[in-house]
C-alpha cells in the first residue's frame, strides 16, 4: 500500500524526513567501512604473497635449481 507524502500528517511527515536522512548518512558510513576493510584485507593478502614469494624463491627453487645442478653433473 502507498500512501501520498502530502497525505502524512506533518508530525509524522518530519519524522521520516529525520529519519530517511539518518538513513542515508548510515549508508554513506557502511560504505566507508567496506571500502577501508576491503584495503586492510587487500594489504594483508598482499603481503601474505610477498612473503609466500620469497619463501618459494629462497627454498623450493633454490632447491630445484641444486638439484637440477646435481642431476646434470
Amino acid at each position: 500500500m502507498v500512501i501520498a507524502h502530502s497525505a502524512l500528517p506533518p508530525g509524522l511527515r518530519q519524522r521520516l524526513g529525520v529519519l530517511a536522512q539518518r538513513l542515508r548518512r548510515s549508508r554513506g558510513a557502511s560504505a566507508v567501512e567496506y571500502g577501508l576493510m576491503i584495503a586492510f584485507i587487500m594489504i594483508a593478502i598482499l603481503g601474505g604473497l610477498t612473503s609466500l614469494g620469497v619463501t618459494l624463491r629462497d627454498d623450493v627453487f633454490q632447491q630445484l635449481i641444486t638439484d637440477l645442478q646435481t642431476y646434470l653433473g
